[in-house]
């Protein structure tokens, strides 16, 4: 992986949206457990979700479970296309979307 495309997955990372931090069990607001999932998480199971912040404003730095991580990108892109006007013209001209299908690539099934 380049740092160019490091750079874009994190960037990525950061678009899908998750469960509000007043939700989430303290194991997955620590990153032991998935934020959608609530899998146990390890070094090589986990991918960092980037930097958030609490309705406080405190941040805090979400994580997921690897193998989860495909269908995530994919219903986030599905809903992000649904009401975006240029997905609607092309969504290749769509910054958003393509990075969104970048994970979907980065992360296959």
């Amino acid at each position: 992986m380049t740092s160019e495309t490091a750079r874009s997955t994190a960037d990525a990372l950061v678009l899908l949206e998750v469960p509000p931090y007043d939700e989430l069990s303290e194991e997955q607001r620590r990153g032991a457990r998935c934020v959608w999932t609530n899998m146990p998480l390890t070094a090589e199971t986990a991918i960092d979700l980037g930097e958030r912040a609490d309705d406080d404003g405190v941040p805090w730095w979400p994580r997921a479970w690897r193998s989860g991580m495909h269908d995530v990108a994919v219903a986030t892109l599905r809903a992000h296309a649904g009401c975006c006007e240029m997905c609607a013209i092309d969504a290749n001209l769509c910054e958003t979307a393509t990075a969104l299908s970048g994970l979907t690539r980065e992360y296959p099934r």
